[in-house]
């Protein structure tokens, strides 16, 4: 089985609620309760499970996937963590069909299953051609048939033993599959250095980018702040009345440290591709100093994905069972560095 996943807003607005619920049950919930007398005996549970609401909350509105897994005849498709998966079946030769829609929202790209008569849509999005590209191509070589379609108004047609091909000789066969090029964006934080042959591309995470998980994690530590974790006698002690009786603070510095040391690894935290002739290879780094290297042959490379995601993108050079690259902050960043290095493999 093989499986392949593209970023989805299926679960946003659950996300959404979910956190607003994991608010309400922190600190109104409890204060209500209180004001009506009927304060809990274990007040901090609320707190607990508004944080955790908080968590989940920010799990489906950032990470939700949509995914599609194949096996023999069978492909399954589920959006998000709180639907049912859907399975299409087929029984002999299947293609994948790559097609421009147009909607009320613009240009909208699907892809299809079709075996026979019978034709599935099982993805389509507006204005993500490359990704829907590349899913396209994913599905065909996992299905075993081949591709066909359009790509930037151009006509399409891979045969199935050309899509196991590496990405170079593949491209070099069908230049519809190269990313369109476009010029750098102005605003970025990508470095593009030349030398002794290899092209050197580096970009740290910015602000747009860190800030709301940092944000989530502080306001976490503020409901946890306000939640009485020991009780002696009736009164609840919580972190928050002990730094305000003067009893202690020992809380908050854990809490400053905590960030403090997130922010220094984050915004410390860079990475590196280099592209030479033989090798395509990551390095990371935290304030210059080297924590892991990573390295695949050009030969080997079979895909470049440029996956939007929330707050930026995520650009992969993928292998068989391999994957080089990372999050960048910026999707139109993503996508140049993207169409350069593969303008770099195919030479």
């Amino acid at each position: 089985m093989r499986e392949i996943w593209v970023h989805s807003d299926y679960n946003k607005n659950v996300g959404l609620f979910v956190m607003f619920l994991g608010g309400v049950l922190a600190l109104p919930v409890p204060a209500l309760l209180a004001a009506l007398n009927r304060a809990p005996a274990r007040p901090w549970l609320w707190h607990l499970l508004g944080v955790i609401f908080l968590v989940v909350g920010v799990l489906l509105f950032h990470f939700t996937r949509k995914r599609f897994r194949v096996e023999s005849g069978k492909l399954t498709v589920q959006d998000g963590l709180l639907t049912s998966p859907v399975h299409y079946h087929w029984e002999g030769p299947a293609d994948i069909h790559l097609s421009s829609v147009e909607t009320r929202h613009g240009e909208s790209w699907a892809v299809d299953l079709v075996c026979g008569k019978l034709h599935y849509r099982v993805h389509d999005s507006t204005d993500h051609l490359s990704e829907n590209l590349n899913l396209a191509v994913c599905l065909a070589r996992a299905v075993g048939g081949s591709l066909v379609g359009t790509s930037d108004s151009q006509p399409l047609a891979i045969a199935a033993d050309e899509l196991g091909l590496a990405y170079r000789e593949r491209v070099k066969r069908h230049p519809q599959l190269l990313p369109a090029e476009v010029e750098r964006p102005p605003l970025g934080n990508v470095s593009l250095v030349e030398a002794n042959g290899e092209v050197s591309f580096r970009w740290q995470l910015t602000w747009p980018h860190l800030g709301p998980y940092l944000m989530m994690v502080a306001f976490v530590m503020s409901l946890l702040a306000l939640a009485p974790p020991l009780s002696t006698g009736d009164v609840a002690q919580s972190p928050f009345y002990l730094a305000q009786a003067g009893r202690g603070y020992g809380y908050f510095i854990l809490c400053g440290a905590t960030l403090a040391g997130l922010m220094m690894v984050a915004f410390g935290f860079q990475k590196e591709l280099l592209v030479g002739e033989v090798s395509l290879c990551t390095n990371s780094s935290l304030w210059g100093i080297p924590i892991g290297r990573d390295c695949i042959p050009v030969g080997d490379i079979q895909d470049i994905w440029v996956r939007q995601v929330r707050n930026g993108a995520q650009l992969h050079f993928v292998a068989e069972g391999r994957c080089l690259g990372g999050l960048v902050s910026n999707l139109q960043m993503a996508r140049w560095v993207a169409a350069r290095v593969a303008r770099l493999l195919v030479g």
